[in-house]
């Protein structure tokens, strides 16, 4: 039987990314409310812009569980925007094109969550050729307004040096370098700019669905029947309020960008009508008023967009859609997945020998109980058996497929 794909699309929009980890967190509680997967266990592709490309990042190349993508985005929130200033101060800045907050702060603000993974701060955004989900994200170039895709595997189209030098961090900046809000990112030798992705795709449905065809295409006539899943999932109504005469511009901006995010899903559904006929593409986006006032950067208005969510899904029509997403997502995705959390990566000699004490104890088990003419190595595969390991206080010491890089 041939493999099908999943596909997860997120929107950008600040704050209000919330919004979709909250939505996501409702899926996979209903795939299982006792053990929720990660979405790198469902997903084989994962693709985002802005603030949607930096959530891509957390679950798909940090492989963290929707509920460890939340903390996380709260610790980021509160400390990205914590000075966010008075109107007349941010008028000035912007007419001055100055950034209203601290890049150096973002910066730092991922690499804490980078480590807390367990990563070196500098691991870069590639992958091993082998991880089963993979990620991309939206940005683009400060030089020339041109549309890039910054991804954990290698590029399907155009250059690699990027895929070659893109650190985890750098990438995370590059797409979420909000217009006015931060400084631009430089990447790689060639010291290119990126800018924040939604300028160019607030809604990367199209994006996504160009990478996966890329991918997942090989030998397939029909690429749509490919598909097991593709899951768009939006970061509330547009942006709205009252707005001095000075920031006019920018605002109308902000106002496109948002329009356009749905007029990008309306015009994929009418491309893609056979996957929503058969239940295979399912797009969730917010349209509640309450969240119609909420700005990209008002973090203290987190409760509000939580509430609007709850409201959202507590519709009995979103219910039944999905139940019939979970079907077809769990379908296609009940075996085994080898994602990337199935190994452990080692980025420098320290990291070797902190992961050779916490293993050492139960591969050496594993030598005297099976392999006693053989030394005992750090690429030794899993135990069949994972008894052993229980006691080990470390969350990932039951994993012994072990990656020096």
């Amino acid at each position: 039987m041939e493999e099908k794909y999943n596909l997860l699309s997120l929107d950008g929009g600040g704050v209000r990314g919330l919004s979709s980890l909250l939505i996501l967190q409702h899926l996979m509680r209903q795939i299982d409310r006792d053990k929720p997967p990660k979405p790198c266990e469902v997903f084989h592709l994962i693709g985002g812009t802005s603030t949607g490309g930096l959530i891509a990042i957390m679950l798909g190349r940090l492989h963290m569980s929707v509920d460890e993508c939340i903390d996380a985005y709260l610790r980021l929130s509160a400390r990205i925007f914590q000075n966010r200033g008075n109107g007349l101060v941010n008028i000035a800045k912007l007419g001055l094109n100055i950034p209203r907050f601290d890049a150096a702060e973002l910066e730092s603000a991922i690499k804490d969550v980078i480590a807390g993974c367990g990563y070196d701060e500098d691991v870069l955004l590639k992958d091993s050729p082998g991880a089963g989900c993979k990620v991309s994200v939206c940005a683009v170039r400060d030089e020339n307004h041109g549309h890039a895709v910054l991804s954990s595997y290698p590029p399907t189209r155009g250059l690699r040096n990027l895929y070659d030098e893109t650190k985890i961090w750098e990438a995370c900046r590059a797409t979420s370098a909000a217009s006015t809000f931060f400084e631009p990112v430089t990447i790689g030798r060639f010291k290119e700019r990126f800018v924040d992705g939604g300028l160019g795709a607030n809604n990367p449905v199209q994006e996504v669905w160009l990478e996966a065809m890329e991918l997942f295409s090989q030998g397939v006539e029909r690429f749509e029947d490919r598909i097991g899943c593709f899951v768009s999932i939006g970061t509330g109504v547009p942006y709205n309020r009252q707005i001095s005469a000075n920031a006019v511009s920018l605002f109308k901006a902000l106002a496109y960008i948002s329009t356009d995010t749905e007029q990008t899903a309306a015009r994929f559904e009418r491309e893609r009508r056979r996957l929503q006929r058969d239940h295979r593409y399912f797009r969730w986006n917010v349209n509640l008023p309450a969240m119609s006032e909420i700005g990209l950067e008002e973090e203290d208005r987190l409760h509000e967009i939580a509430a609007a969510t709850g409201e959202y899904f507590g519709r009995t029509a979103l219910n039944d859609e999905v139940s019939r997403c979970v079907d077809q997502l769990w379908n296609e995705r009940r075996k085994p997945n080898p994602h990337p959390s199935d190994r452990i990566v080692i980025t420098n000699h320290a990291h070797l020998a902190k992961w050779w004490e916490i293993l050492r104890p139960a591969v050496c088990d594993n030598y005297a109980a099976n392999s006693p003419r053989r030394k005992p190595s750090l690429r030794s595969q899993r135990k069949q058996s994972s008894d052993s390991f229980g006691n080990m206080s470390h969350p990932k010491a039951h994993l012994l497929k072990i990656e020096v890089t």
